[in-house]
């Protein structure tokens, strides 16, 4: 990490207006565990270069998991959905955030309209699943992960499986869950 984040520095000097090393060196301190620093280098890089979504997602998926700053977080995705509407990844980012903010309407709207731009994009039926979960509707997340399952047979399969079980053990059915484990594998 040291030796990438001295490059990236020396890119920098050369030209400290290239918003996207700026951006790489955010993440790489990310990875070291220099939030701080972290951060502001993925905030100038937005002001260099306010054109690139990827780093509003980056960026509010820290505000969100990290901080736990969620209307901050859902702004920053929202603004990558608007430099990138045709993106229906985007859309079911923010159709999360919504849910996670309790607002049901704009959750499934924006659901919708992930689903319209992106109905065969794993991330976007996997996000389905995710939303109904998050708005509380365990049988509806059920069925959509039982088919991302069926239409996306791939390493993810473990995570679904898992996020299934543990779904019937939070919903008071440990028994269910295990079942379903092991059914799986």
């Amino acid at each position: 990490y040291e030796q990438a984040e001295r490059l990236l520095r020396r890119l920098l000097e050369l030209d400290p207006l290239d918003a996207n090393n700026r951006a790489e060196l955010g993440f790489l301190l990310w990875e070291m565990g220099r939030r701080d620093e972290a951060l502001t280098e993925v905030e100038k890089s937005i002001e260099l270069q306010p054109d690139m979504p990827q780093n509003y997602m980056w960026l509010g998926a820290r505000k969100f998991f990290d901080y736990g700053q969620l209307d901050q977080a859902v702004y920053l995705i929202r603004r990558a959905y608007a430099l990138n509407p045709e993106g229906g990844m985007y859309a079911a980012y923010v159709a999360a955030g919504y849910a996670d903010l309790g607002m049901r309407g704009e959750a499934l709207s924006w659901l919708a309209r992930a689903d319209e731009l992106g109905p065969e994009l794993q991330q976007v039926q996997y996000y389905k699943s995710v939303v109904h979960r998050r708005l509380g509707d365990a049988q509806t997340a059920n069925t959509l992960f039982r088919e991302y399952i069926e239409k996306f047979d791939d390493r993810r399969k473990l995570l679904v499986v898992l996020n299934l079980a543990s779904s019937d053990i939070l919903d008071g059915q440990p028994d269910a869950g295990i079942a379903r484990f092991l059914e799986a594998f």
